[in-house]
């Protein structure tokens, strides 16, 4: 048996020799039979479909076969024909990382500048970066000696803390100013004056230019504002007190009086709010003012343009205490870092954190603008979301239904659970909230986590708690999360392994089930920062932006996807790359045999010189699709019922396409694949008068992996590629690699130049080496590992896919995990 390509012998079936085959297959045993009575008894030299045993070993289970003839996986011999497939070269393997280039590591800080639309991450190791979601830059700060602690952005101004020191205990806070603009590298540039000292936590709200509002946490319990165009630091009074008419009572900060004995309340936190949100009026004020929280009372600061406000401390919620239905919380310095208080975007949705008895305890307000005085109302009892757990972070929703997300987290295992709290019926606070169970966006596991507790307990400064609205999470590997609310988080750059790739300009078109993710080159940058994502928004009815989940890519075609729906729809890539979006054109919507939309996985194949023909697999049904003239909203073209069902109830798990087969070609077929299901491997073909079939291919015992196309001279042929690292040569069913050694078990294969690549649990492996037979043969080809990158460890390799991807002339070999790292591993030339 010859090589074929690289990948095995150049064997296939003829017309003549698969006539031979189904003679022999559904006539052994009458050949058997009279073979006795026939003159010169079995002639073994023209070849027949004699029985063998796959089981043992290459240099003896093919002696049963006449010659040129080999074992197959059904157990008969079979003609090992020569393969039209030109020999190529070997692929060169050279592991490296290709993204992400910068954003890598522990989060240990995270920032974000609503004004600018950019993050800061500050990792373990002590590296900051600044990022867009496009192109990331090292963040340098000036004097170099500076390590941020925390960082917080008002307007033009950015607010540093320093580290706390190892013999004060106290950090220091500065202002300073970002300069972006360098090629490659933003610098922070901090002025030497110290704005105060002892710092527990920064608010901020935006501001116009330098309008925005920036408190300060103090460790004493105390807060006070920064000016931001100035730097003057006010602090707050030393005490507010409802009276009992509504009224405050406010002393202890000049020029108020001293505050009596005992009078003292301290500010458990403070939300900076863009004045436009809390008032109807906001008028020529200043754009935010602060919510302050002490133990029982919130307090907001009205500005003159409020009837009696002139910069005024009025209560919140003057006649419902926030311990109301349960014993006050003991505000004590150790525990006031749980205290935080969020809004939703609109600030009509209120939710405050505080501990009480051990437990987080969560309470859900609702603002009330009526008569132009606003007041929080309590929505329903405060309860206990998380139970014996921490809730790390939480955002407040008004979108139709008000409630609150919350993202817990085990005390002990550090597990961690999305779900939106959307009432309560508790007799105390301590008490569970109701509750419904959300669909984590990302994978929470991979939130920054404090290795010295042993626990894996998230980080504290992976949240970022300086914005009030949205959420802003940092990852174990570098990973950086955003959005509006926790359920709607989004990551700036491939956070996982993609459903499909596909090659975009000289970079890669990554799709997951939420986004797509790509290479978006910036002039002052080199390439490859990272693989940017871009939301796959659609408008709905109302101008509502809606988020359509990815199914998956139609591979060989001009940019044709699924979504999870079943609508065929296509990317746009008119212009640069950066305006790769969907809904600019949408084909026929893929339907089940009851008329419903189908359902995934989907996976798909085109072949453009068809003018663009699609074979898509929804779920364990085949679609066909041809001329498709693309519409500019969903919907408006004829649903799609499927084809053919190769085994009913198992879903496809792998889809190839023989390209060599045309529409206009002068194969016996227009359309010719292969689809594996997890116990089954089929041929399908549509013939020149529109008929399709089904044709089962044998098996035995084994489990197709995924199967695949090999063309050349012409003509196509198919590779299915088994659990053991068998790869077999369809439709006969030949061997053409040895099992993988060690009883490795394949989780994904991918064709190289023709050469087959299998990733394990463990290795990824290439078949490029020959054996030879005891008889003096080429032998079957031979899985050797590939050197992996440094740092590709085995952890990382769970969940991992790999991919071909073909760039020009040239194919190349791409390994992505589970935390969206892209290594590439090879590249060949078919």
């Amino acid at each position: 048996m010859r090589p074929a390509g690289g990948e095995g012998s150049r064997a296939g079936v003829s017309g003549s020799s698969a006539r031979r085959f189904l003679v022999g297959l559904l006539g052994a045993a009458s050949l058997w039979a009279v073979a006795a009575a026939c003159s010169g008894g079995v002639k073994v030299d023209e070849g027949n479909a004699f029985p063998c045993d796959l089981t043992q070993s290459e240099d003896v289970r093919d002696t049963a076969c006449p010659p040129a003839w080999r074992c197959g996986i059904d157990n008969r011999c079979h003609e090992a024909t020569e393969e039209s497939v030109t020999s190529a070269s070997e692929p060169t393997f050279e592991a490296t990382r290709r993204y992400p280039v910068l954003l890598e590591g522990d989060a240990r800080m995270v920032a974000s500048d609503t004004r600018g639309g950019q993050v800061v991450v500050g990792h373990a190791d002590g590296g900051a970066f600044l990022s867009n979601g496009r192109v990331v830059r090292a963040l340098t700060v000036e004097p170099p000696a500076l390590t941020p602690a925390q960082l917080a952005f008002t307007g033009t101004r950015v607010a540093v803390v320093t580290p706390r020191s190892a013999v004060s205990g106290e950090n220091a806070l500065l202002l300073g100013r970002l300069d972006d603009t360098r090629p490659q590298v933003a610098a922070l540039t901090v002025e030497p004056a110290v704005v105060t000292r002892g710092v527990r936590g920064l608010r901020t709200a935006p501001g116009r230019l330098e309008r925005g509002l920036l408190a300060v946490l103090l460790d004493t319990l105390g807060a006070g504002e920064v000016a931001p165009d100035t730097g003057a630091y006010t602090l707050y009074p030393g005490a507010l007190r409802a009276l009992p008419d509504a009224g405050v009572e406010v002393c202890g900060a000049a020029p108020l009086p001293p505050c009596p004995p005992g009078s003292l309340l301290p500010y458990l936190d403070v939300r900076p709010v863009p004045t436009s949100l809390f008032t109807k009026d906001a008028g020529a004020g200043p754009d935010a003012l602060p919510v302050v929280v002490t133990p029982e009372y919130f307090f907001w600061r009205a500005p003159t343009s409020v009837p009696g406000g002139r910069d005024t401390w009025k209560v919140l919620n003057p006649e419902d205490p926030i311990s109301a239905g349960g014993a006050p919380s003991p505000a004590t310095a150790e525990r006031a870092a749980v205290w935080s208080l969020r809004h939703s975007e609109t600030a009509e949705v209120w939710a405050l954190r505080r501990p009480l008895d051990g437990r987080h305890v969560l309470g859900t307000w609702v603002l009330r603008r009526s008569g132009g005085e606003p007041r929080l109302e309590r929505a329903w009892a405060d309860c206990t979301p998380c139970g014996s757990g921490r809730l790390v972070a939480f955002t407040p929703v008004s979108d139709g239904a008000l409630g609150v997300e919350v993202l817990c987290e085990s005390a002990q295992a550090g597990r961690r659970t999305l779900a939106r709290v959307v009432g309560s019926s508790v007799v105390n606070p301590s008490d569970a909230c109701l509750t419904q169970p959300l669909e984590a966006p990302v994978d929470f596991s991979e939130l920054s986590s404090d290795g010295t507790t042993g626990t894996r307990l998230a980080r504290a400064g992976a949240v970022d708690d300086a914005q009030g609205a949205g959420a802003l999470l940092g990852g174990e590997h570098g990973q950086v999360w955003r959005g509006r609310t926790l359920s709607t988080l989004r990551p700036l750059y491939l956070d996982r392994v993609p459903l499909s790739v596909a090659a975009l300009g000289n970079g890669l078109l990554a799709l997951t089930r939420d986004y797509l993710s790509l290479e978006v080159p910036d002039s002052r940058l080199p390439a490859r920062v990272g693989l940017s994502v871009t939301a796959s928004s659609v408008e709905a009815d109302g101008g509502v932006l809606e988020q359509p989940a990815l199914g998956g890519l139609v591979e060989g075609s001009a940019g044709w996807l699924v979504l999870e729906s079943g609508q065929v729809a296509k990317v746009n890539t008119q212009g640069t790359t950066a305006d790769v979006s969907l809904g600019s054109t949408y084909g026929p919507q893929l339907l089940a045999p009851s008329g419903a939309p189908t359902s995934g996985p989907f996976l798909g194949q085109g072949a453009t010189a068809d003018g663009g023909s699609l074979v898509i697999a929804a779920n364990d049904q085949l679609y066909y699709l041809e001329g498709i003239s693309p519409t500019t909203e969903p919907g408006q073209l004829a649903g799609v019922l499927p084809r053919l069902t190769p085994d009913p109830g198992f879903p496809v798990r792998s889809l190839a396409r023989d390209r060599t087969v045309s529409l206009t070609g002068a194969t016996p077929q227009r359309v010719r694949g292969w689809v594996a299901t997890g116990r089954g491997l089929f041929e399908y073909a549509q013939s020149k008068e529109g008929r399709w079939s089904l044709t089962p291919l044998p098996l035995g015992d084994a489990e197709p992996v995924k199967v695949w196309s090999r063309e050349g001279g012409g003509v196509g042929y198919g590779r299915v590629g088994l659990r053991d690292g068998v790869v077999l040569r369809l439709p006969e069913g030949l061997p053409l690699t040895q099992p993988l050694p060690d009883e490795g078990r394949v989780v994904d294969y991918v064709s190289l130049a023709g050469w087959p690549v299998a990733l394990t649990e463990t290795d990824v492996y290439a078949a490029t080496v020959r054996g030879t037979r005891a008889d003096g043969q080429a032998g079957l080809l031979q899985w050797m590992p590939l050197s992996r990158p440094v740092g590709l460890t085995n952890e990382a390799l769970l969940g991992a896919r790999i991919f071909v991807v073909k760039h020009d002339s040239e194919e190349v070999l791409y390994l992505f995990t589970r935390t969206g790292f892209v290594y590439q591993l090879g590249k060949g030339r078919p």
